[in-house]
């Protein structure tokens, strides 16, 4: 029998049948884990469901049985989104030829609301970077590439606890530098020192960034996560000349590097590894347990600057990206 696909909203959705199917591709995979019931599974999409309720679910019928599915969400008008556990495909069943149908279906909804670009991030916690995960992970991404869906970054998210960071020397900036907390009349200057920054950088993630995509994610940094008091400026003169741009996760329950960036002119002189100190310090006083950031494995200084730090690896995000070229 042929593939038939069908889109769906949430009220057209059988979240039984979802987790169901979940739970079986899962456990057949080398990222199962022990203990988890198809009612984790089904508690996990009706978490996500709640949090994106305009998202789309396409499955794939067999014979008028679901055989794989995924999740398309909005993360803004210009940018789609595949859940980070996408695709789910029944274990046996041709798990190629599904998960092609599946992400093409994607792309083409898409392509036709005028979205610039959809991604793919795949999560691995520490306990998973393993050999057998990343040949697994590796099927995957040439399913996602053989979809027009590219590598754009391999990021890492590392965390340190307060405890830690309550050893740091508080650091000094001598004149004509010094620093201040974040006030919403910096944001024009910070972009222009964020642009600087990674224009001339190696992060992926931001080179792979239209010049609308670049703003809507730079936008998102000083969202309603910004918490100010951690997020410090630095200045030469009194002109921003860097940032450390950090969020309070109240879902997470850490403090979270969003975005450090230097202008060029003052890379490579120890500025980052202050401000990154002074921002850990500012939410250690605070009483926040826990102090996280992410990096592109590609930026080998900035993650050995942070393992030098004391952070540690938790999870890997290895992310997929097709562009409208249209």
């Amino acid at each position: 029998m042929e593939i038939e696909l069908k889109v769906l909203n949430w009220a057209q959705a059988d979240l039984e049948e979802l987790a169901e199917l979940t739970w079986e591709a899962r456990m057949a995979s080398p990222l199962w884990v022990e203990g988890q019931s198809v009612k984790f599974f089904k508690d996990y999409i009706k978490g996500r469901r709640d949090r994106w309720p305009e998202s789309q679910v396409v499955i794939a019928q067999r014979d008028g049985k679901m055989v794989g599915w995924l999740a398309l969400i909005t993360e803004d008008p210009l940018t789609f989104e595949l859940w980070r556990w996408h695709p789910f495909i029944k274990p046996d069943e041709d798990q190629e030829l599904i998960a092609d149908q599946l992400l093409q279906a994607c792309k083409e909804i898409s392509q036709g609301k005028g979205a610039q670009r959809l991604e793919v991030c795949c999560h691995t916690q520490n306990q998973h970077l393993t050999p057998e995960v990343e040949d697994y992970r590796q099927i995957q991404g040439s399913w996602y590439e053989k979809n027009g869906l590219m590598l754009s970054d391999e990021t890492v998210y590392m965390t340190r606890t307060s405890s830690e960071i309550d050893l740091l020397p508080e650091p000094t900036y001598p004149e004509p530098f010094s620093i201040c907390n974040y006030h919403p009349h910096l944001k024009r200057t910070l972009y222009e020192v964020y642009l600087l920054a990674f224009s001339t950088g190696e992060d992926r993630s931001f080179l792979n960034l239209t010049a609308e995509g670049a703003k809507a994610q730079f936008d998102r940094y000083l969202g309603n996560d910004l918490n100010p008091q951690t997020s410090i400026i630095l200045l030469r003169g009194g002109q921003p000349i860097g940032f450390s741009l950090v969020q309070t996760r109240k879902g997470v329950g850490d403090e979270h590097m969003a975005l450090i960036a230097i202008t060029p002119k003052h890379q490579r002189q120890g500025w980052g590894r202050k401000l990154l100190a002074t921002s850990m310090l500012s939410a250690a006083k605070e009483g926040e347990k826990l102090f996280s950031l992410g990096v592109d494995l590609v930026n080998e200084p900035a993650f050995q600057l942070y393992n030098s730090m004391g952070f540690e690896v938790q999870t890997k995000l290895v992310t997929y990206i097709w562009k409208n070229e249209s």
